[in-house]
């Protein structure tokens, strides 16, 4: 029986990934992860080389926090009323300008730590539009029967690219520099675009005027009248902002001498 129901789950798998859109889609999502992941590590890492502050580390988290939440609630509103792969394919386009931006940078003389804060910034502004329309899209790709199948895969497929994108990041940048490790950024979001590109276009599902559904306050209304969301979203949050720990990693490694121990045996 234990065997009927993996072979059972593999079909499911594969049937997911039949669907050409959604395997764009997670393509799309794989890369775009990749990039962003591996562009924090680096930013990190270059901001503190250049203040050796700890307070400075915090700041970058702060920044693009600050902007995405501002933007978060009115992007999922947003994301719900147009088509989603429009949005995505823009987002993904100012992505592609802050790698740029950011490699310019880099190469410029006399590079000011508040120009890199204003890239960060830009960055929360377009995932905060990104993410709201992804997980819609990948929605309205699969149907509801094998969505469980879906939503396995787009979660091993960032937790995947959330643990390699650093790792990527931190050796390109130990042996090459910023300027390389903002260059493969560029073009981990480049290959994330032309998978958006392949995806097909899917209409919004508008709902009448006046419903609730597209009230810009329906989502807080429905999480407060339901506890156990409420509970979970709450424990969630406090992990996340008791438990970043990692972001202040750059000290701990400058520290014992990670980058240079690395850097020599490169």
């Amino acid at each position: 029986m234990l065997d009927n129901q993996k072979s059972y789950g593999f079909s499911e798998a594969l049937t997911v990934l039949r669907i050409r859109d959604y395997r764009n889609f997670l393509l799309s999502r794989i890369f775009a992860t990749l990039s962003t992941q591996m562009q924090a590590l680096v930013v990190s890492w270059q901001i503190y080389q250049m203040t050796k502050d700890p307070l400075a580390l915090g700041m970058i988290g702060l920044v693009e926090a600050v902007v995405f939440i501002v933007f978060a609630t009115w992007a999922g509103h947003f994301a719900d009323r147009h088509e989603k792969r429009r949005i995505i394919l823009i987002t993904q386009g100012v992505l592609i300008a802050c790698a740029a931006a950011f490699f310019a940078l880099t190469r410029s003389s006399g590079l000011g730590v508040h120009w890199l804060y204003a890239v960060v910034g830009a960055t929360g502004l377009a995932r905060s539009y990104m993410w709201p329309a992804s997980f819609a899209y990948s929605e309205l790709t699969v149907p509801r029967e094998i969505y469980s199948r879906a939503a396995s895969l787009n979660s091993t497929g960032w937790e995947i690219s959330s643990i390699l994108g650093p790792a990527m990041g931190g050796f390109i940048y130990a042996w090459k520099g910023a300027e390389a490790a903002y260059l493969v950024v560029f073009i981990l979001m480049l290959l994330a675009t032309f998978f958006t590109m392949r995806m097909g276009v899917i209409p919004p599902k508008v709902n009448p005027v006046g419903s609730k559904n597209h009230d810009l306050l329906a989502g807080f209304r429905f999480v407060f009248a339901n506890p156990i969301i409420l509970s979970a979203i709450s424990l969630d949050m406090f992990a996340v902002l008791f438990g970043g720990v990692y972001a202040i990693l750059p000290i701990f490694a400058d520290k014992l001498g990670v980058e240079f121990r690395l850097a020599a045996r490169l």
